[in-house]
């Protein structure tokens, strides 16, 4: 089966075709949704208002922008990158 982090290798490697573009793509969607539901329930907070928050601040351009350093990393290690982005977890 095919995993986001699957996509860090392809683009590593120079391998593709539309298929597999279309798979990474659809696996940063996937990477952001799961870091929004993370977040919302790091934080007690809904995911509409966890998605507002992190489009407001640009979160959402970041995961995308730095997908293949972000995807990698401990969900610990991320919620503290997102307490920490976002003003240590004051934004409510």
């Amino acid at each position: 089966p095919f995993h986001y982090t699957d996509c860090f290798s392809v683009r590593q490697i120079g391998y593709g075709g539309s298929e597999i573009r279309e798979r990474c793509e659809m696996s940063k969607l996937s990477f952001k949704t799961f870091c929004i539901e993370y977040y919302a329930e790091h934080t007690k907070q809904s995911s509409e208002k966890v998605y507002e928050i992190f489009k407001d601040t640009k979160l959402l351009d970041l995961l995308d922008s730095d997908y293949g350093d972000l995807h990698g990393m401990g969900m610990e290690y991320l919620m503290q990158f997102f307490d920490e982005y976002l003003g240590e977890g004051k934004r409510t």
